[in-house]
């Protein structure tokens, strides 16, 4: 008995190392997907909330469950972070609702039924306001409107100046923004000064909101870059 219940036990073992090899071979036939993205700063089409990324998955033989874009402001980005979600193993997706002026650290994704995988990390930088002029559009009454030229600085600073008078309206004031929102004080004028204070959306290449001035309340306005 003692005779035939080694036996019984090599076949057995023989049986699972078999097994085993089986799934060996099996994993090694599905090697990890080869995920890429080749997006740098200067094809990312970076606007002041948006980013260009594009994304190229070979799924390797694996059974590819989700694909698309990772990301973060802090680094090693995952899908427990803002993430995507493509149709195709190989896709071009525009990341929307960013924050000017900021690092973005970004991955291209690839899910199968047992595992995530990333491509390298890559960063990208949304633009900044400083260092730009717009074209401001004034609705102060169902009548009265009109245009002024104002460049933020990268000190905070900023220039107002009419192009219809240059010179005459020039002033100065101060600007700051959180996440896409623009706060923006001016005076009118040195000799007595009164605050336009305005207070805008930044939207890809546009701006959008309103300015107090004196008594005169939430008058609207909107901005395109020059």
């Amino acid at each position: 008995m003692k005779i035939k219940e080694r036996i019984n036990l090599v076949w057995i073992a023989a049986i699972l190392f078999t097994c085993v090899s089986c799934l060996d071979k099996e994993d090694e036939g599905n090697p990890d997907p080869a995920i890429t993205s080749t997006t740098t700063q200067n094809t990312a089409n970076a606007t002041f909330n948006t980013l260009t990324v594009s994304g190229n998955v070979d799924n390797m033989g694996n059974d590819i469950t989700a694909r698309g874009i990772v990301l973060n402001t802090t680094g090693n980005p995952t899908i427990t972070d803002s993430k995507t979600t493509e149709a195709n193993n190989i896709f071009t997706t525009t990341l929307s609702d960013l924050d000017p002026n900021t690092t973005y650290y970004v991955k291209v994704y690839a899910t199968t039924s047992t595992n995530t995988y990333y491509s390298e990390e890559i960063e990208l930088d949304t633009r900044s306001l400083a260092g730009t002029t717009w074209d401001f559009l004034f609705k102060h009454t169902e009548t009265i409107t009109w245009n002024g030229d104002v460049t933020f600085n990268a000190d905070g600073t900023t220039a107002y100046d009419e192009p219809a008078e240059p010179g005459v309206y020039y002033t100065e004031g101060i600007w700051s923004m959180t996440g896409n929102q623009l706060t923006y004080i001016m005076d009118s004028s040195k000799e007595n000064p009164q605050s336009y204070v305005f207070t805008a959306t930044l939207e890809d290449e546009t701006m959008i909101g309103t300015y107090t001035f004196g008594e005169n309340d939430n008058r609207p306005f909107t901005a395109t870059e020059r």
